[in-house]
């Protein structure tokens, strides 16, 4: 796990922001999946009503017990990660000016926008469809105009009293844009340092922690959570105390510890309690990552894309929930007593990553492109 001298002269974070991450690919491509796992109760509702269900007949729960039960961690996990992220690839660059604000938002927006209004619309047919056959809106009931046009504008959740409509999971998306907009004004002021990040932590990690529903101060602790751990990292990489003994210490106990969500009782427990969750393995999870990065790197690029699609398969996973609920109703059968099939399990997910996919290749990537070429030049 160490560098030779000329490689440990050359500050990490240099290094990091010329090379893909590809163990960070396999963080988020995980965070995404356990949003998935999290999400298939979904599939019990009908209308806004969910049906209680025994969690034994869940889909393979003998073996994927933990991830139905920790699946809601997901995304804060997402969060983290982007915050780690954001202030590795963007921090330095938005307070040297190397990024403008223009060339900041064009890159962002491009990046989450279409596949934001092609989910938002497709979603909003599909739940007027579900509204006239069943006289409710599918799990999230609060679909009219004025929130069609929050999330339009990618402000859905940053007004209390917000209630979660459309497609449902994109609420983290109007967070996330006004996230982006907290980290630039940081970073242009020159701000983007490790006590700020203390600071906001210190004034948002209260209210997550008196309320994990209190989704702004939830996903801004996260945020700079992940913007500290950058720190963090940093601080470690280019330690000269660094060594293959601290490497080795650090990922053997990342792993007990991951290891150690999988145990019944501590699982169960962490349903109900993520501030231990948060706090330990998130960060570490992510340290441990980075230090895996140049021994493993062949291995984490066979996750390339499995990072690529988390955002995909995000957003899609609830429009096809409401389209299969409503085609299996359609039939006459309850969708959550039908997709306890092993086998319709299996189907659910490879036609999930295949939408994914397609959708990555030939809809996200290219009209990103194109709107990153057009604005840059107009």
């Amino acid at each position: 796990m160490n560098e030779s001298k000329d490689e440990r002269s050359v500050p990490w974070e240099i290094t990091a922001q010329n090379e893909r991450l590809y163990g960070l690919d396999f963080g988020r491509g995980f965070a995404a999946l356990l949003v998935l796992f999290a999400h298939w109760q979904h599939f019990f509702f009908v209308g806004g009503n969910k049906f209680s269900f025994d969690w034994n007949t869940l889909p393979f729960f003998k073996y994927l017990e933990p991830l139905y039960y920790l699946g809601h961690h997901g995304v804060g996990y997402f969060f983290m990660l982007s915050g780690f992220i954001f202030y590795m690839l963007y921090g330095r660059a938005v307070e040297n000016r190397a990024v403008t604000c223009r060339k900041f938002f064009i890159l962002r927006l491009s990046r989450i926008y279409p596949l934001h209004a092609a989910t938002l619309a497709a979603t909003a047919i599909a739940q007027s469809i579900y509204f006239f056959l069943v006289g409710e809106f599918y799990v999230y009931g609060e679909n009219n105009i004025i929130e069609f046009v929050e999330h339009g504008l990618l402000i859905a959740s940053w007004f209390p009293g917000s209630s979660f409509s459309f497609n449902g999971p994109a609420w983290s998306l109007s967070i996330e844009f006004g996230l982006y907009l907290i980290f630039f004004i940081i970073a242009f002021l020159r701000l983007n340092r490790c006590w700020v990040c203390l600071l906001l932590l210190a004034w948002s990690l209260p209210a997550t922690f008196e309320n994990i529903h209190n989704i702004r101060a939830f996903s801004l602790s996260h945020f700079f959570l992940g913007g500290l751990c950058y720190f963090i990292v940093k601080a470690y990489m280019n330690s000269v105390r660094r060594s293959r003994m601290t490497d080795s210490i650090i990922v053997v106990f990342t792993s007990l510890l991951l290891a150690g969500t999988f145990h019944k009782p501590f699982y169960l427990w962490l349903y109900w309690e993520s501030s231990l969750f948060m706090l330990t393995s998130f960060p570490l999870s992510i340290l441990a990552l980075i230090i895996l990065e140049k021994p493993l790197k062949k291995y984490f690029r066979n996750f390339r894309l499995f990072g690529d699609l988390s955002f995909s398969v995000y957003l899609i996973h609830f429009p096809l929930q409401l389209f299969i609920s409503l085609g299996i109703g359609l039939l006459g059968y309850n969708a959550g007593m039908v997709m306890c099939e092993p086998l319709l399990f299996a189907l659910y997910f490879i036609a999930l990553y295949s939408l994914g996919y397609l959708s990555f290749r030939y809809f996200e990537r290219p009209v990103q492109q194109y709107f990153r070429k057009l604005l840059s030049t107009s």
